[in-house]
């Protein structure tokens, strides 16, 4: 699998320096880079070339829409907890106020790394059929991550970011080292 991963970014860009500087050009529009996201993660076998770039820039914004619904919940419990915490502060309980902060910040991670597994499924369903619709099938996705493990999955788009990600990796490294142990 690793050796297949290798070989796919190898025919993507080697030797392909017109690629590569239209892919460092499309990082600068985020939109365009997420659109070659979208075509990687549909499965294109080999790597797709860039271009159609109004195809891309439009799946870009999808991908970045879906991603920013995901990530309500989060933006929700932290203003759950940031309000009472900047009323804390104010008033002059500092204490309170990083107690309302670090619950507050935990939950999120907590929070966080659900999301992140569920919305990698989600994104790809999305990438696949090309419907936003999918992205959100939760009984769908959730069906397909219980086939394959909670500890199984990988996000390709963070809405958590990496510490999220990392700590879900080992979480589910521990349960897989865990049950093939007992």
């Amino acid at each position: 699998m690793l050796g297949d991963s290798f070989s796919y970014a190898k025919d993507a860009v080697w030797g392909k320096w017109v690629q590569w500087i239209l892919l460092a050009i499309s990082t600068i529009i985020f939109p365009l880079i997420m659109g070659y996201m979208v075509r990687i993660y549909s499965g294109v076998k080999p790597a797709p070339e860039v271009g159609n770039w109004v195809g891309m820039f439009i799946d870009g914004l999808k991908l970045f829409v879906i991603g920013f619904i995901y990530a309500i919940p989060l933006f929700i419990i932290m203003a759950i907890f940031m309000v009472p915490a900047i009323m804390a502060a104010n008033g002059g309980d500092p204490l309170l106020a990083l107690g309302s902060l670090g619950i507050g910040l935990l939950l999120v991670l907590i929070v966080g790394i659900i999301i992140s597994l569920i919305s990698a499924i989600g994104i790809i369903r999305f990438a696949h059929t090309d419907s936003i619709g999918q992205a959100f099938a939760f009984g769908a996705i959730l069906e397909h991550i219980g086939k394959i493990g909670w500890g199984a999955t990988s996000s390709p788009s963070s809405s958590s970011g990496s510490s999220g990600l990392s700590l879900a990796s080992l979480s589910g490294c521990w349960v897989q080292s865990r049950s093939s142990a007992g």
